[in-house]
């Protein structure tokens, strides 16, 4: 096995803060989705049906466009939280 000096380290660091930066996001959004009256919702299942879903996408030069499908369940939790992501933050 090569040994791993400098570089490795440097990058399971970068794999790292990737992650957890990922985890917090998730957690953030699985947050201002979640209706009040609901046990909580695990991240896996906000990540299967919220992020993996079968969409078109269209990049043009000011905007992209999303266009999901017509029997997508979760369409008004997906666009809200689009817009919470979208928005700028406050001040």
């Amino acid at each position: 096995m090569i040994p791993c000096r400098g570089r490795c380290e440097a990058a399971n660091f970068l794999r790292a803060l990737e992650y957890a930066l990922a985890y917090r996001l998730l957690h953030a959004l699985r947050a201002r989705v979640q209706p009040m009256n609901q046990p909580t919702t695990q991240l896996d299942t906000l990540r299967l049906r919220l992020l993996k879903v079968a969409a078109i996408i269209t990049q043009s030069a000011r905007r992209i466009l999303v266009r999901l499908p017509e029997s997508f369940p979760a369409r008004e939790v997906f666009l809200d939280a689009a817009r919470w992501l979208s928005s700028p933050a406050p001040a």
